[in-house]
């Protein structure tokens, strides 16, 4: 019999643009990269007990959080230009469309295997069983002026694998 393995993943971040004048949305000099949260905890636990006949039960479980954080620092489809010269009038309304597309991160996962002896491995999972939706990337619509696209996290999913080892 295997104790409880624990694991502890702990992360600070606080960068920001030391000169970053042109970007595509304007000067981003003293802002916070997009899509960098500030602290990410990962917690892992993995356990395993062996049965009389040889075989063994692993169980597995992991939580993944993140801050939360600005998905992209600017939308180049909001910058405010003249439409007859292009010369730009100001970068703030990209900079404002961006700003309310936050995101936080809680994912759990877990695994439960039956794995035999003889080497055929049954397994339960689960993938985001908190059903944590977020949108993990936007970015500007091609060929629709103002509009926004963007990819959301998978939902929650579960299933049953078989293997056989030999």
């Amino acid at each position: 019999m295997q104790p409880v393995d624990p694991r502890l993943s702990l992360t600070y971040l606080d960068p920001k643009y030391d000169s970053f004048v042109v970007s595509s949305v304007g000067d981003l000099t003293g802002v916070t990269p997009a899509d960098i949260p500030k602290i990410s905890l990962t917690v892992t636990a993995d356990y395993e007990h062996e049965l009389a006949n040889a075989d063994r039960i692993l169980m597995h479980v992991d939580f993944h959080c993140e801050d939360k954080t600005q998905v992209i620092e600017g939308l180049p489809a909001f910058i405010d230009q003249d439409p007859v010269t292009g010369v730009v009038n100001s970068f703030q309304p990209a900079l404002d469309a961006a700003a309310q597309f936050t995101r936080e991160i809680e994912s759990l996962n877990a695994s439960l295997t039956y794995a035999m002896d003889n080497g055929l491995e049954l397994t339960v999972w689960g993938r985001n069983l908190l059903n944590d939706r977020v949108i993990e990337q936007i970015f500007d619509s091609p060929a629709q002026v103002g509009s926004i696209t963007g990819y959301p996290s998978a939902p929650r999913t579960y299933g049953v694998a078989a293997r056989f080892r030999f």
